[in-house]
């Protein structure tokens, strides 16, 4: 596990731009992780990094400093897709939590067990990796 990763689990695409695209370069995909059993929704670039239904990924939401450069890491060139972002909501009930990530426009929200998300703060600003698998 990375050091001050907050998630870190398999994910598997089920579905690409479900409700039609919207945007030329950017997709909407569905996941489901495989370790926590997060729904996840996420805005990718696919401009630049191309995705498929029914395709593995390693995807890691690490803690990061709105200051700091991702450059720093040393996990830089192990993964493959790497966006930077805030927490800006989180909400739910005593056991299901829904938890919603910006990236400058890029949008993320994760669904689960709220042991699961736990860690993860309105305002934190985070990294989200991603690698195919």
């Amino acid at each position: 596990m990375l050091k001050d990763a907050l998630i870190e689990d398999t994910i598997k695409i089920t579905a690409v731009n479900k409700d039609g695209k919207f945007y030329e370069k950017v997709s909407r995909v569905e996941c489901e992780s495989e370790l926590f059993k997060l729904k996840i929704q996420l805005d990718i670039n696919t401009d630049v990094y191309p995705v498929q239904a029914d395709q593995y990924y390693s995807m890691v939401v690490l803690k990061s400093s709105a200051d700091e450069s991702y450059q720093e890491h040393p996990w830089m060139d192990k993964y493959e897709y790497v966006m930077h972002g805030k927490i800006f909501k989180c909400e739910g009930e005593s056991e299901l939590q829904n938890v919603f990530i910006s990236f400058g426009g890029l949008m993320m929200s994760l669904s689960g067990q709220a042991k699961n998300l736990c860690n993860i703060t309105v305002d934190s600003d985070i990294y989200l990796l991603l690698r195919k698998i």
